[in-house]
């Protein structure tokens, strides 16, 4: 049975990033910097719990990864996720 949960764009959820996730953020930051120099600062990966999950607001995760998202492609982070519902 599918179970419908309200959940907002702006609530936290939980992926492990893999290496090619972590080199996606990477360069990212990179992109920014060099339009923004104004506001450098140094590139760091996002801090990871006990079970190596990374925590993004749903929309930022869409933000940083859409890009790299495909079918058949490398994936940025493993395809399971954890929402955080406050």
């Amino acid at each position: 049975m599918k179970q419908e949960i309200e959940f907002n764009c702006n609530e936290m959820v939980k992926v492990k990033l893999t290496s090619y996730g972590k080199e996606c953020l990477r360069k990212n930051h990179e992109r920014k910097m060099s339009r923004y120099a104004v506001f450098a600062y140094p590139f760091e990966l996002p801090e990871e719990d006990e079970e190596g999950y990374a925590s993004f607001q749903l929309w930022c995760l869409m933000k940083e990864f859409g890009e790299y998202m495909d079918v058949g492609i490398k994936n940025p982070f493993n395809m399971g996720m954890k929402l955080i519902k406050e």
